[in-house]
C-alpha cells in the first residue's frame, strides 16, 4: 500500500471515526484478485472514506474530474489514486472518457481494486434509484474482453447503512455482499456488446438490493427511520429484519390501507412529542450502547477538550447548514472543521502571546491539538449519561415507543416467515438469529416489548 494511499486513508479514518462509530458486517472484502466495489450512494465523500477505512486492499474511486480542481479534495483524490470520469453533460471530449476506461481496464489487469457508485450522484433516498449507470458493466466486460477473458474481473456490492446521517456519533455500518464474476455473459457479449451491458447491470442491482434497505412507500419512511434509529443487533442482522419490515409496510398499504393510515398517524405523533422532549429512540434503546467508560478524570478532561473545540465546530456545522445540499451536510462540516481548527487554535495563540508570552502561545495550541481526539469520547460518555437520564423520565412516551416497535417488530417476523415458507435467502444466517427482537427497552421503560 503506497505511503500517500496510507496517509490519505489516515485522514479519512480520523474524520469518519470522529463523526460516526464505525462497524463493517457481512461477507469477508476479497483479499486478492482484481475487483469492482459498488455501493449505495447517500453520504457523499463519507461514503468514500467509509470504503477505503474498511477495505483492506487500496480502493482506486472513479471520481468526477471536477473534484481534482478542488483544493485539498483535489489532493485526496491524487493520493488515493482516483480515476477522473467525464459524463456526456461535462461537454468533454471523448476520447478523455476513453482514458479513463484505459485506465480502469489497465488496473483491473493488474488485478487492483476500483470502487464505484453506479447511482451516479450522491441523494438522500431510502431506495436505488434506478435505472444505475452502465459505466461499472461496461467497465468490467471491457476489461475481460481486452485480456481475452482471462482477468477475472469480480464485482462486490456493499451498503452503506446510516443510522442518522446527520447525527454526530451515530452508528454507520458498512455491509459487504457476496462477490460475483461477470464470465457467464461471455458469449453474450460476444454476440452484442450492448445487450450483454444491461444483463450485468440488472445483476449488480440485485446485489445492491440485497444489502441496502429498499422503501417503496415514501409514508413508510417515519416508522422505517424510527426502527432503523432503536433496533441494532450484532453482526448487522437487523439489517434483515429492517427490510422485512420495509415489505411488510409496503403490502399493508395494498392489504388494509386504513390500518396503514392510523400506523402512520401514531408514528408521526410519537415522532413530534419525542422531539419537542428532545428524546432520540436510539436513547431509549438498551442495544444502543456508546463508547467505552471513562473514569472521573477521564471524563473531566474529555469534557474539557469538547468544550474547548466546540465553538470551531459549531461554526462548521452553521456553515454546513447554510450551504450544502442535504446529503453532504456531513462531508462539508468534517472538512470545514479542520480549518476553523486551525483559525482557532491561531487565535488562542495570539491571544496567550499577547498575554503571557511566547512559550505559552506555542505550546498551548499544541496540547489543544492533541486533545482533539478525546472529543468523540467525551461526547460518548455524554450521551451515556443523558440516555440514562432521559429513560428515567421518559414516562408514557417510553412505553409508547416500545408499543408501536413491538407492533413493528411483529409485523416484520410475521412478513419474515411468509417469505421464508417460499424462498429462504438467508439460509446461510443461523436459525436462532433469523429474526432479532425488535427492541429492548430498560426495565423501567416497561421492559422487553
Amino acid at each position: 500500500m503506497p505511503l500517500r494511499y496510507r496517509l490519505a486513508r489516515l485522514f479519512a479514518r480520523v474524520i469518519l471515526h470522529a463523526w460516526y462509530r464505525v462497524e463493517r458486517v457481512g461477507e469477508p472484502f476479497p483479499e486478492e484478485g482484481p475487483l469492482i466495489v459498488v455501493g449505495n450512494h447517500t453520504g457523499g465523500l463519507i461514503d468514500v472514506a467509509l470504503v477505503i477505512d474498511q477495505a483492506p486492499r487500496p480502493v482506486r474511486f472513479l471520481s468526477k474530474f471536477k473534484i481534482f480542481s478542488i483544493p485539498v479534495l483535489g489532493g485526496l483524490a491524487r493520493c488515493v489514486q482516483a480515476i477522473p470520469v467525464y459524463r456526456k453533460k461535462d461537454q468533454v471530449p471523448t476520447e478523455l472518457n476513453q482514458e479513463s476506461f484505459e485506465a480502469v481496464f489497465a488496473a483491473l489487469r493488474a488485478g487492483q481494486v476500483i470502487g464505484a457508485f453506479p447511482e451516479g450522484e450522491s441523494k438522500t433516498a431510502w431506495r436505488l434509484r434506478l435505472p444505475l449507470k452502465t459505466g461499472v458493466a461496461r467497465m468490467a466486460l471491457g476489461a475481460e474482453a481486452s485480456a481475452e477473458w482471462k482477468v477475472g474481473v469480480r464485482i462486490l456490492p456493499v451498503g452503506v447503512h446510516y443510522a442518522d446521517r446527520d447525527r454526530f456519533r451515530s452508528r454507520v455500518e458498512l455491509r459487504i455482499g457476496h462477490p460475483f464474476g461477470v464470465e457467464h455473459l461471455r458469449e453474450a457479449y460476444a454476440l452484442d456488446e450492448r445487450a450483454a451491458v444491461p444483463a450485468l447491470i440488472d445483476e449488480v442491482a440485485r446485489g445492491l438490493r440485497e444489502v441496502s434497505l429498499q422503501v417503496e412507500e415514501d409514508a413508510d419512511l417515519p416508522a422505517l427511520s424510527l426502527a432503523r434509529r432503536a433496533w441494532h443487533e450484532p453482526g448487522g442482522v437487523h439489517h434483515h429484519h429492517l427490510q422485512r419490515l420495509a415489505d411488510a409496510l409496503a403490502s399493508e398499504h395494498l392489504r388494509d390501507p386504513a390500518i396503514a393510515q392510523e400506523r402512520s398517524a401514531r408514528i408521526a405523533a410519537l415522532g413530534a412529542a419525542l422531539e419537542e422532549a428532545q428524546l432520540c429512540p436510539a436513547e431509549l434503546s438498551a442495544s444502543e450502547r456508546g463508547g467505552a467508560a471513562l473514569g472521573f478524570l477521564g471524563w473531566l478532561g474529555a469534557t474539557g477538550a469538547a468544550l474547548v473545540w466546540l465553538p470551531p465546530v459549531l461554526a462548521a456545522r452553521a456553515a454546513a447548514r447554510r450551504g450544502a445540499p442535504e446529503d453532504k451536510f456531513v462531508t462539508v462540516t468534517a472538512l470545514t472543521t479542520l480549518p476553523f481548527g486551525l483559525l482557532w487554535l491561531i487565535l488562542i495563540g495570539c491571544a496567550l502571546g499577547s498575554w503571557v508570552g511566547l512559550l505559552p502561545a506555542l505550546l498551548v495550541p499544541l496540547i489543544l491539538a492533541l486533545t482533539a481526539p478525546l472529543v468523540p469520547r467525551a461526547c460518548d460518555a455524554r450521551r451515556d449519561w443523558r440516555r440514562r437520564v432521559r429513560r428515567r423520565r421518559a414516562g408514557p412516551l417510553g412505553a409508547e415507543l416500545a408499543a408501536i416497535l413491538a407492533g413493528l417488530g411483529e409485523l416484520a417476523r410475521t412478513a419474515k416467515i411468509d417469505v421464508v415458507a417460499e424462498e429462504d435467502p438467508d439460509a446461510s444466517i443461523p436459525a436462532d438469529r433469523r429474526a432479532p427482537s425488535p427492541i429492548r427497552l430498560h426495565p423501567k421503560d416497561g421492559g422487553r416489548p
